[in-house]
């Protein structure tokens, strides 16, 4: 093989050697080092972090998750419905006294 000036990597046929070459300059480097980093993905230094993993749905889970959210709504619907009472309560108790009518008054 002949070598000609600007070629970044020249493979020879023995397997010990590989020349790199820039602007006319070689190198020398033993293939197993260059060839061992393009075959396997060295391991990173550092902690490990730990992913989570999927799982199916917790029934337990589920049902207390499902209890909680229907108390909660119950709640609130109760908390309106006993507001809604009041102004009822009000109205009719105002009604009785005489403070108010339902007819309207002409002028």
């Amino acid at each position: 093989m002949t070598e000609r000036p600007g070629e970044a990597i020249q493979a020879m046929r023995s397997k010990e050697t590989i020349n790199i070459s820039h602007g006319g300059q070689m190198d020398h480097v033993s293939s197993c080092n260059v060839f061992t980093t393009f075959k396997s993905k060295k391991k990173m230094s550092g902690p490990r972090i730990a992913h989570a993993t999927l799982k199916g749905p917790s029934v337990v889970k589920e049902i207390i998750i499902g209890i909680t959210l229907g108390l909660a709504a119950g709640g609130l619907w109760k908390m309106h419905h006993w507001n809604e009472q009041k102004k009822t309560r009000t109205f009719y108790d105002l009604l009785e006294k005489g403070e108010i009518s339902v007819i309207a008054e002409e002028e």
